[in-house]
């Protein structure tokens, strides 16, 4: 299971704002020790199940509707100790609870 405790309070962490595009970018884009099925399980229905959320963590009819489009190839991210606040790349767009929050 992957997940980040990075937060938006200093000191922020570079995985604040990059964990889950370096865990692609690293393990299913370049090592490719995971299908990128296996990755989103990992960071979704998996939490779900553990932390005993369920309605979350799959697309399914009354589920919430969070959801993520990317650009696999291209998802990285350049956040570190010295800039920690730097947005991924590769990211099309991000709906909460079924609304756009963002959209390239």
């Amino acid at each position: 299971m992957i997940g980040t405790d990075g937060v938006l309070s200093p000191p922020i962490h570079p995985r604040t704002y990059g964990a889950f595009a370096k865990y692609l970018d690293a393990y299913v884009n370049k090592k490719k020790l995971l299908t990128f099925a296996e990755a989103v399980r990992k960071i979704t229905s998996l939490p779900a199940d553990v932390f005993r959320l369920p309605d979350c963590g799959r697309l399914a009819k009354g589920y919430r509707a969070d959801l993520v489009v990317l650009d696999l190839p291209r998802v990285t991210s350049s956040a570190d100790y010295a800039n920690p606040e730097v947005y991924p790349q590769g990211i099309k767009g991000v709906m909460i609870d079924g609304k756009w929050v963002y959209r390239e």
